[in-house]
Order: structure tokens, then C-alpha cells, then sequence
């Protein structure tokens, strides 16, 4: 279970939120939606350790997540950033790393755990031995969120990952936040407003701060 208790967060002295509370518990996605520079990247960031809070308190498990136990908490979670830059070469390169934070199972048992899950998403499994450069902004998110599922962590830091997305590919990272969910893992979803992706999230929690600049 993940919570937040009375948020508050500011940065060069403008709040981004306060009063923010919710709690992410096992099996259930929870969306959080706010208009663009608002806080949501921040808020995530607060979540694994890296930015604390003004007031209020981050927890998991009723755990408090401060300077001293982040480094362990961190070790549960699983985190998509909005910004992807990648100093691998191939798919497989990144696949491969990304993997190995899977402990006690080996790269071949968790490389057919995700082609099982590739299948189900119509993805080819020839994509594996991709050049990187061979494939968009887009494609390579949702490679790495499909990595995040066979991951398994019990938290899971999605933050806005429908960016550019339509059609088939928004219905494959709502497939996606499913599973993690089925899996039993605490999902956190940022997104902007009026996002489609909500409708895959089982609580919609909103704040609509001045966008920071």
C-alpha cells in the first residue's frame, strides 16, 4: 500500500499541491490528472525518495519513506519516466538490463514471460532484436512499461504514460496497468486532463494548482 497524508510541496516558493491525500492500495491503479507543470512528475519523485515533502508524509505499508529508507523502498518500485533517454543500442540491450532487476529468476525465464505478454498485445516478438533508433518515442515506452510487468514490483510510478498516444496504443498501456493490478502491485498513473487512460484506473484523484513556471 501507498499513501500520501496531507501533501504539501513547493518549489522557489510556489506551491505546486497541498493537502494532498490518497492511498494506492494493492491491486488498484490510481490515476492522478492536473493540468500541465503542475506537480505530477514531483509528486512521483516524492514517492521514490529523491524529493521530500514540504508537509505531510509519504508511507508504504504505514512505513514512512524519509532520507534514511527510500534506498530500501526504491527496491519495490518500478518507475516510467516521461523522459526516456537510453544509451543502449538495441532493444534487447535494454530489455536485458531492465530485466535483471527481476532477482532469483534468469533473463531466459523472464524473456518468455514477456513474449507471452507481447503476444497477448499483438507486439512482434522480432522487435526484441530491434536497433533502438528503428523505433519511436512512443514504441520504446511502451516496450519498457511491458518490462515493468514482467518486473512484478508491488509499487509501480507511471507518470503520463499515454504521452502522443491513440488508439491501439492507449488501450495497450491501459492492458498493461490491468495486469500490473491483477499482479497485486500499488499503481500510481499521472496524467493530464481528461486523459482516456482514466477509464483503466480503478480512483481518479485531481488538483488543479497554478502550472509552475
Amino acid at each position: 500500500m501507498l499513501e500520501i497524508k496531507n501533501g504539501r510541496l513547493e518549489r522557489e516558493g510556489k506551491t505546486l499541491f497541498s493537502n494532498l491525500s490518497f492511498i494506492a492500495r494493492g491491486g488498484e491503479a490510481v490515476c492522478v490528472s492536473a493540468p500541465p507543470r503542475s506537480g505530477k512528475t514531483s509528486l512521483l519523485r516524492s514517492f521514490l525518495g529523491f524529493l521530500p515533502l514540504d508537509d505531510g508524509y509519504v508511507s508504504v505499508d504505514g512505513e514512512l519513506i524519509d532520507a534514511f529508507s527510500a534506498r530500501f523502498f526504491r527496491k519495490q518500485m518500478s518507475y516510467l519516466p516521461q523522459v526516456v533517454d537510453l544509451p543502449y543500442q538495441k532493444v534487447s540491450d535494454m530489455m536485458a538490463q531492465l530485466l535483471a532487476f527481476k532477482k532469483d529468476v534468469s533473463l531466459e525465464d523472464s524473456k518468455a514471460s514477456l513474449m507471452a505478454l507481447w503476444k497477448e498485445l499483438g507486439i512482434q516478438e522480432e522487435s526484441y532484436s530491434q536497433e533502438l533508433k528503428e523505433i519511436n518515442y512512443i514504441q520504446c515506452r511502451l516496450l519498457m512499461l511491458t518490462g515493468i510487468c514482467v518486473l512484478q514490483h508491488p509499487i509501480v510510478l507511471l507518470d503520463e504514460p499515454t504521452t502522443g498516444m491513440v488508439g491501439e496504443e492507449m488501450e495497450n498501456v491501459g492492458f498493461c496497468i490491468r495486469h500490473l493490478t491483477r499482479q497485486g502491485a500499488s499503481v500510481v498513473v499521472t496524467c493530464q486532463e481528461h486523459d482516456p487512460i482514466v477509464r483503466y484506473c480503478d480512483k481518479l484523484v485531481e488538483f488543479n494548482t497554478h502550472p509552475y513556471s
